[in-house]
């Protein structure tokens, strides 16, 4: 939408990701010429390569400052997660 057209034409934010926690779905595309027209390919295990990062983007579920949830996190190149 909206959001997305203004991260890729005024901000030239070279990646983008949404994230929907109630349904735990993530999304990810690269900035291409002018806008997000190349989607990122979901990796097996539901995780997202950002090649600015050099890390990848998915889910957590564990307890996180006393609360059990799915948390949005980052794992490197090894799978490992990366501590807050």
């Amino acid at each position: 939408g909206e959001k997305k057209r203004l991260y890729a034409e005024r901000l030239r934010t070279a990646e983008y990701f949404i994230y929907d926690p109630t349904t735990g779905g993530l999304e990810g595309w690269r900035l291409n010429g002018g806008g997000y027209d190349h989607p990122l390919k979901v990796e097996a295990v539901g995780r997202l390569w950002s090649q600015e990062l050099g890390l990848y983007l998915g889910t957590w579920d564990g307890r996180y400052q006393g609360h059990h949830d799915r948390w949005l996190r980052f794992y490197d190149v090894h799978g490992r997660l990366v501590p807050t």
